[in-house]
């Protein structure tokens, strides 16, 4: 029977490192049992019914991190916290793990302080029903990424239902990616347009960072492909929001589809606006600083320089994928590669997609100009011209 703090898994080769976390964790109260391998970790789970799992990666037969991509399969995150605890100690592994479904990362070895407060927070957080993170309690789980895990929750306060976007534990410690939440805050608090998510401050509570944002029922557009009339809706409302983001001296540096929201009712809603920043002047150079997701990046942010027109043709990337299903560029090009097809004539979309409409064909590829001259300089045009073939 697992005690009142409860029940860790420990799978580990190392018959010392078991021994010392079974005898550490032990003494602040938690219930440990041990697996030397992860070859059967589902099984265990299902024999355990333990409450969170400490994870090596590399062992013999099945590496911790192939054994949690199929644990994931049948135990989200939210049922079942699993920390990795490993030498491994590169971000891209760090990276990786989270993408599999990591809830948190160790290197070894570790303070043990500090892996009491994970194990501990990583249960209160996920496990019990009434979890509070300072004046919010978290109601579920709404979607994970790389960096961060987005919950619904409740201000305790006023009662109004709002999302928590939760750094994991593990960038809660990295300063800059601290300062970018508290950055996304300012920028978005600034904000105030019906097509650009609400953002109400961020915060701090039991050693993590959050990020307070309306609540929005719907899905992101991230591999989703629409018709024509409900394309042209979505790219009348980011030309709307980007058009008075633009207005104020900021440009987002990451429109994509993961970051476009569909409410069930047909709003669009721009979010994640972590890597944003103010234009102070028409042209902006940033040596050796490239923000963002390569396959949908102008061709001038490869090499440091970027301005409102930046956005605008990340925007026809976008548009592009919505209706070909497919970004028009690889997502597989090695990234100098990337850079020297952006820097040609972009595909048209009636290339891939002979029936659209020659209007939308013609936007898309005024968007996706390769020099940012040429790209529309009012974004209130193109929403008028995409206004005439959107769903009313």
């Amino acid at each position: 029977m697992g005690s009142e703090k409860g029940t860790v898994l420990v799978v580990d080769d190392d018959d010392a490192i078991r021994r010392l976390l079974r005898r550490s964790l032990e003494r602040q109260g938690f219930t440990v049992l041990e697996r030397a391998h992860a070859n059967d970790l589902i099984k265990d789970v299902a024999e355990t019914k333990c409450d969170l799992i400490l994870l090596d990666h590399m062992m013999p037969g099945t590496s911790g991190m192939d054994a949690l991509a199929k644990l994931r399969e049948v135990k989200s995150d939210a049922e079942l916290p699993v920390i990795m605890l490993t030498g491994r100690t590169g971000r891209e592994d760090i990276i990786r793990a989270f993408r599999v479904g990591a809830s948190d990362y160790l290197t070894k070895p570790p303070s043990l302080s500090e892996l009491f407060d994970r194990v501990e927070a990583n249960i209160l957080l996920r496990t019990r029903s009434d979890r509070l993170l300072g004046q919010y309690r978290l109601v579920r789980r709404l979607g994970e990424g790389a960096m961060g895990t987005v919950f619904e929750a409740e201000d305790t306060g006023s009662g109004v239902k709002v999302a928590l976007k939760v750094l994991h534990n593990q960038f809660g410690r990295d300063e800059a990616v601290v300062a970018r939440l508290f950055d996304e805050a300012r920028v978005l608090s600034q904000l105030d347009h019906p097509h650009i998510v609400k953002c109400y401050g961020a915060g701090e509570a039991l050693d993590a960072f959050f990020l307070v944002l309306e609540f929005l029922e719907g899905d992101n557009l991230k591999g989703q492909r629409l018709d024509v009339p409900t394309i042209a809706a979505v790219g009348r409302d980011l030309c709307l929001a980007l058009a008075y983001l633009h207005e104020r001296g900021c440009v987002h540096r990451d429109i994509k589809p993961a970051n476009v929201l569909r409410t069930p009712d047909g709003k669009t809603k721009l979010f994640d606006f972590g890597v944003a920043r103010r234009v102070e002047a028409e042209h902006t150079t940033m040596h050796g600083v490239v923000v963002g997701t390569p396959v949908y990046m102008a061709p001038e942010r490869f090499i440091g320089e970027e301005t409102v027109a930046s956005d605008t043709y990340s925007l026809g990337c976008l548009l592009f994928e919505l209706v070909a299903g497919v970004p028009p560029f690889s997502s597989r090009s090695a990234t100098e590669r990337l850079m020297r097809e952006k820097s040609h004539a972009s595909p048209r979309l009636m290339s891939v997609a002979p029936d659209v409409p020659p209007t939308l064909d013609e936007v898309v590829a005024e968007l996706m100009d390769p020099d940012p001259r040429r790209r529309p300089s009012d974004l209130l045009v193109v929403a008028k011209l995409l206004d005439s073939m959107a769903t009313p």
